[in-house]
């Protein structure tokens, strides 16, 4: 095998290699706030690639989050019962319809 049909082989499996994105719990995370907004996209890609993640906000820990906050009407509180990133989970329209002045 020559050279250059070496490198017309390595060349593509170099590229794809380089292209692939590592999952961390972090960007699991941001995939499933954006899922639980409604974006279908990143709710396939969140199903797709976060499967063997153990990442905090779940649909589930954010429908949590939610109906706290609806009872509650106080961010402060869902940050220090959730955690920093909680309000992520709730949309602007929540935050303007239940939060308590």
């Amino acid at each position: 095998m020559t050279k250059r049909n070496l490198i017309k082989i390595l060349l593509p499996l170099c590229l794809i290699a380089c292209n692939q994105k590592e999952y961390t719990k972090d960007i699991c995370n941001q995939l499933s706030f954006r899922g639980f907004k409604g974006s279908p996209a990143a709710l396939n890609e969140l199903n797709k690639n976060c499967k063997n993640i153990n990442y905090k906000y779940t649909k589930d820990y954010c429908q949590k989050i939610l109906t706290r906050f609806i009872l509650t009407g106080n961010q402060k509180l869902i940050i220090a019962e959730f955690g920093l990133m909680a309000p992520s989970c709730l949309t602007e329209s929540d935050l303007n319809r239940f939060i308590t002045k």
